[in-house]
């Protein structure tokens, strides 16, 4: 069993990640952009989950934990002060089972879905749905038998689950939203005719979502939020900003 020392650092963890939230919170309903904002609390979370200060002459670690579910309680904690302070009175469930299905994040009023947001911190496991190139590169392997599933196939699960939202929740797919820290992990260099608007489109194409429902949060290629600090290079773009518009002009 859990020593009470540990349970009582989780939850100040916890806390700390809500304070935070609340504060972007706060800059939002205040008109300021909180993109750069949520950037920054994602960089500290990666610094926070490296387990090095235990180097010894013996013991030496690489390990990091995932943040994945640090970044999904931030971004619901965000959206559920600002409903707050809105007084909507929304409830933000957050991997909440509801008919055999449980988004990373669903918003629901009065017994009603309203959104669901799906929240991938690094796209590098579904670089096929962002880029035709990988698709083309992965088919190979498939043929060859490299890989065990094909990428035409992971495209089409894509689709489905975001057609298991649609009917499990009784919303239409201008609802659901997917969220990304960068696509730094789907970029490559040799790609020479890609860039942002490139694979944004690809993955629109390939999830049949529209235009506003993905979310990318930086707009620099070439970032690793894992180890850059230099904020200046995070290159915020509009799309959390114009997702928060979409939701909260309703």
């Amino acid at each position: 069993m859990l020593t009470n020392s540990i349970i009582e650092t989780k939850k100040a963890y916890n806390a700390s990640i809500d304070q935070k939230a609340f504060e972007i919170a706060q800059k939002y309903v205040s008109d300021k952009k909180i993109t750069i904002e949520i950037l920054r609390a994602i960089n500290e979370l990666y610094q926070s989950a490296k387990l090095n200060d235990y180097d010894e002459v013996n013991f030496e670690s690489a390990y990091h934990n995932p943040i994945t579910s640090d970044v999904e309680f931030l971004i619901a904690r965000v959206i559920y002060h600002i409903a707050s302070f809105k007084d909507l009175y929304w409830k933000v469930l957050l991997r909440r089972q509801k008919n055999k299905c449980a988004p990373d994040i669903r918003i629901e009023h009065e017994g009603n879905t309203l959104f669901v947001i799906e929240i991938k911190v690094k796209a590098g496991w579904i670089q096929q749905i962002f880029s035709d190139k990988r698709v083309e590169h992965d088919k190979e392997r498939f043929e060859k038998g490299l890989i065990d599933k094909s990428p035409e196939r992971k495209i089409i699960e894509l689709k489905e689950q975001f057609e298991k939202y649609q009917n499990a929740f009784d919303i239409k797919k201008n609802k659901i939203f997917v969220l990304i820290a960068s696509l730094s992990n789907v970029h490559r260099k040799k790609y020479l005719d890609a860039n942002i608007k490139t694979y944004k489109d690809t993955f629109l194409r390939n999830s049949n979502l529209p235009e506003q429902n993905l979310v990318v949060l930086s707009d620099n290629l070439d970032i690793d939020l894992s180890s850059e600090k230099d904020d200046s290079l995070y290159r915020p773009s509009e799309d959390f900003e114009t997702m928060l518009k979409i939701m909260f002009s309703r």
